[in-house]
C-alpha cells in the first residue's frame, strides 16, 4: 500500500458559484490534493483562488490575472471525473486510510 500527504492534485471537479471577489456567477475549477488539506478554488472570471476561506496570494509580475485564468480554464477542460466519480475516489482513499 502507497500514499501520499502532500503529493500532486487528488482530486479536482468543477463547480459554479458566487465569485468572492466579484459577487457574479462564476465557474470554479476545485482541486484538493489531498484529504488533510481544504480545498482550492480557482475562478474562470477573474483568476483569484481561495482555500481555508482566505484568498491566495496574488503574484508580483504583469498579466498574473490573464495567465491565472488561462491555467485555471485548462485545468476546468482537463477535468475527467463527474462528481459521482469523485466521491467514489474520496471514499475509496477514506477507505484506505480507515
Amino acid at each position: 500500500m502507497s500514499g501520499s500527504i502532500c503529493g500532486g492534485v487528488a482530486f479536482e471537479w468543477r463547480r459554479i458559484g458566487m465569485c468572492w471577489t466579484e459577487g457574479k456567477r462564476r465557474r470554479f475549477y476545485v482541486s484538493q490534493s489531498s484529504l488533510w488539506y481544504s480545498p482550492t478554488w480557482v475562478c474562470l472570471g477573474c483568476g483569484d483562488s481561495w482555500s481555508d476561506g482566505e484568498r491566495g496570494e496574488r503574484p508580483f509580475y504583469r498579466n498574473w490575472r490573464a495567465d491565472a485564468i488561462a491555467k485555471a480554464k485548462r485545468d476546468w477542460a482537463a477535468v475527467s471525473r463527474t462528481p459521482a466519480e469523485t466521491l467514489e475516489a474520496i471514499h475509496a482513499e477514506l477507505t484506505v486510510i480507515a
